[in-house]
């Protein structure tokens, strides 16, 4: 029960931070600049507690998995964790460039698909079979797909439904091997080597789409949203830390479970809060796409 609860409190930390994004957003913040300055935060956040717990709480930080007392990691197996390291960056990137042309409770149906990945990796890796039920929740997942492709231009999916789409390929692709890497590095080693990475690639996007004027930005954003920044740094952090901290002891299909609980709450929050409507072709999609994530949670 104290694992479900942990877990939960991280959703609700990620939720927090993701309603963080949408005001720079809308107002036209390039969102690898946004991540940059995150990132910068996080990473000395993370640095901060490993320390704190590796000196200071050391015993309790070997019992749960915080800091590991010998790393046995080959190059090999650095290797891997960095690629995904910066595999999961980029459902980072297309989430914020999602919310530039979305609604933020639209973004929901759609989410719900990120499912598939994670059953089928999830699949892969433990080498077992897929069942009727998660075979009836894929079946329901392509009439949406073919439903959303009858319903969008080409120019309109690639606008609206791709940037989603891709956001929970890399998101719930990656999600699925982090026990993994968690089990070799220890939780606080992988949440600063994650955003040393994301900090890395969002810099590269600075250099490489904003040259020197980067700099210009900067003072500026930091002035209008670096308390922003600054929450969202925060949360960011506890929802990694209590993240990895419960996939190391939840099993995968109650990560994705309750991921789509809070899938709800999201679309909820945009209804009442954001005034967002969502018409009868998006709450098809919704229904559809989260009826296909709750039979194959069930299922597994």
């Amino acid at each position: 029960m104290l694992f479900l609860f942990i877990r939960i409190l991280s959703l609700l930390f990620f939720f927090v931070s993701d309603l963080l994004w949408i005001k720079p957003i809308k107002n036209q913040v390039s969102n690898y600049r946004l991540i940059f300055y995150r990132s910068v935060l996080t990473s000395l956040l993370f640095c901060g507690i490993f320390f704190i717990i590796r000196y200071q709480w050391f015993d309790f930080g070997i019992k749960y998995q915080f800091v590991k007392l010998n790393l046995n990691v080959s190059t090999s197996d650095l290797i891997a964790i960095v690629s995904l390291c910066f595999f999961s960056f980029f459902g980072l990137y297309f989430f914020t460039s999602s919310l530039y042309v979305n609604k933020f409770s639209f973004a929901t149906p759609l989410a719900s698909s990120g499912f598939v990945f994670s059953i089928i990796v999830a699949t892969f890796l433990n080498k077992t079979s897929i069942n009727t039920g998660t075979s009836i929740a894929f079946f329901i997942f392509f009439i949406a797909i073919f439903f959303i492709a009858k319903q969008f231009t080409m120019v309109d999916f690639k606008l609206f439904i791709l940037p989603i789409l891709l956001t929970h390929f890399f998101w719930d692709t990656a999600v699925v091997f982090y026990p993994l890497a968690i089990n070799k590095l220890g939780i606080i080693l992988f949440c600063l080597l994650m955003e040393v990475c994301v900090c890395f690639m969002s810099f590269l996007f600075c250099i490489k789409k904003d040259k020197l004027t980067f700099f210009n930005y900067l003072s500026s954003e930091i002035r209008l949203y670096g308390f922003r920044i600054i929450i969202m740094a925060i949360c960011i952090t506890l929802a990694m830390l209590l993240l990895s901290f419960s996939v190391v002891v939840l099993p995968i299909i109650i990560i994705i479970s309750l991921g789509l609980f809070m899938k709800l709450l999201r679309v909820l929050y945009g209804y009442y809060f954001l005034k967002e409507k969502l018409n009868n072709r998006e709450l098809l999609m919704l229904f559809l796409l989260t009826s296909a994530g709750v039979i194959a949670s069930l299922s597994n």
